[in-house]
């Protein structure tokens, strides 16, 4: 009953989307052919993205958006949502659903009735080269704001003028807590051991860095004692306002690859990726430096190389474990080794030698190589940033360059 009645309705609704096309020429109607995402990785950088291109468009246009994602009482972030529910227009999410089973109606049967959505103008990812040194985020802080904020950090005690860094490992436990419908068990192979991060969080603290391990639903805390480190993620002090302070501020953010990073990148901060899953996911299109988890074959009795972590690149645990491959952290001294790889960048003003840029430059043509022959949809590598860099220690401990093609 429920399907019959939502094919009658969309059936009404055929006129007014024709009425729309009609128009188009002086007024472009719009909306996304998906939903557009509360997680807050997608939120940040897919509401940057558009609202970046929607600036250059000359032509009146109205977009319009789900009202659910930007009035809903358990939010990814209260803060966000707040700023970005300004920069839209939103109507009731029934109204969406409606006009996209309307428009899938039409042009099934009218090839000459495809509408211009909004979906293209959503990404994670920097195809469009927007965020650039010339880039500003809308997100801003108003006065009463940085009081709140000024307030925290003198409560956290991170002084005027002090570096911090922001931290984050991810577990399961935020996305049962949202989603509890939803089994997202088969992300698990992408949670770390926040013990093997104590090494490198004390390496920081001894080069004056305050240390904040982030987080909003975390599983276990980070016990460890020091004036200069925080486990924020299990603090009184935290709030959806200051996580996005921190993100948007720290000097660097050193990441698991999850959502909350996305905040660090639009403001343009160096991130290092460390026990990254699947390698085709590289962050290959912003200032960062990358060591991905270890990929051991259980039957060849050998760490995969380039080519096989290219054909093995999967969302799903379970997948690896058909193919017998066993998922290997980094552990304490192998993730110190990346922070100090990439102090020494940043240090360096992202400059590396001669023979560093060659082997990341065959690196990229490989990993392009492969990607084309065996994941020729993934279309968000084109324009590999200069300063995306996948770690050296990480080439050579897993031999990803044989010694044919490169020498390591």
């Amino acid at each position: 009953m429920k399907k019959y009645l939502k094919y009658s309705l969309a059936f009404l609704f055929i006129p007014i989307l024709l009425l729309f096309k009609i128009l188009s020429p002086i007024v472009r109607i719009r909306w996304a052919k998906k939903y557009f995402p509360d997680r807050i990785g997608h939120l940040v950088a897919e509401m940057e993205h558009y609202l970046c291109l929607i600036k250059k468009n000359k032509k009146f246009t109205i977009d319009l958006f789900p009202k659910n994602i930007f009035f809903n009482s358990n939010p990814s972030n209260t803060f966000l949502q707040k700023h970005y529910a300004t920069k839209i227009t939103k109507i009731n999410t029934i109204i969406i659903k409606l006009f996209q089973l309307s428009q899938e109606i039409l042009e099934k049967f009218f090839n000459f009735t495809k509408f211009d959505n909004i979906d293209a103008l959503f990404s994670t990812r920097d195809n469009k080269k927007i965020f650039n040194k010339g880039f500003k985020p809308t997100i801003s802080f108003s006065e009463s704001d940085m009081i709140f904020i000024k307030k925290k950090l003198k409560k956290i005690g991170i002084k005027q003028n002090q570096k911090f860094v922001c931290l984050i490992i991810r577990d399961g436990k935020y996305l049962k807590k949202k989603l509890p419908k939803i089994n997202f068990s088969y992300h698990d192979y992408r949670d770390s051991n926040t013990d093997n991060y104590k090494l490198g969080i004390k390496y920081l603290i001894k080069k004056n860095y305050f240390v904040l391990r982030m987080g909003k639903l975390q599983s276990r805390k980070l016990n460890l004692q020091n004036n200069k480190f925080l486990d924020y993620a299990f603090s009184k002090h935290r709030s959806d306002l200051m996580d996005v302070w921190l993100m948007a501020n720290c000097e660097f953010c050193i990441s698991t690859s999850t959502g909350l990073d996305q905040i660090s990148r639009v403001f343009n901060k160096p991130t290092l990726l460390v026990n990254h899953l699947p390698l085709t996911e590289w962050s290959s299109h912003f200032r960062s430096l990358t060591h991905p988890k270890f990929l051991y074959s259980i039957k060849k009795k050998k760490f995969l190389d380039l080519e096989e972590y290219i054909v093995h690149s999967y969302f799903r645990k379970k997948y690896y474990e058909e193919n017998y491959l066993k998922i290997i952290d980094l552990d304490r001294k192998q993730i110190l080794s990346c922070i100090k790889e990439f102090l020494q960048l940043i240090n360096n003003n992202w400059k590396i030698s001669k023979q560093k840029k060659k082997k990341q430059l065959n690196f990229n043509s490989l990993f392009k190589k492969y990607l084309k022959e065996y994941h020729p949809n993934i279309d968000f590598h084109k324009n590999i940033h200069k300063h995306a860099l996948i770690s050296l220690n990480f080439l050579k401990k897993t031999k990803l360059l044989s010694k044919k093609k490169i020498k390591l």
